[in-house]
């Protein structure tokens, strides 16, 4: 199982991976909670399977030029982590696949 845990965006994941030796193969199940837009912060998202979340922070900061800018403070996104663990897995000579329920 891999965890990630973003706190700045209230959000939570987990990707349960099941080993088949006999298949060489890795199923792997993607679950999201959390919120990660915060325009919509009275309600919690929850997701399973090939879903992807991505978010970004932003804030106003006055550059040199004295004129304000917008910022990026955070960037996440979760297939970032699955594809590096997809390509361990790969590279190693298994297989990945993705499932929609509890493996």
């Amino acid at each position: 199982m891999a965890d990630h845990r973003i706190r700045e965006l209230d959000l939570t994941g987990k990707i349960r991976m099941r080993l088949v030796p006999v298949a060489r193969e890795v199923r792997a199940l993607h679950e999201q909670r959390g919120n990660p837009s915060h325009e919509h912060s009275g309600s919690r998202q929850n997701g399973r399977g090939g879903t992807t979340v991505a978010a970004r922070q932003w804030r106003i900061q006055k550059g040199e030029d004295g004129r304000r800018h917008l910022v990026e403070t955070l960037r996440f996104s979760s297939r970032e982590i699955q594809d590096l663990l997809r390509t361990n897995v790969t590279d190693a000579g298994w297989t990945w696949r993705g499932v929609l329920h509890k493996p």
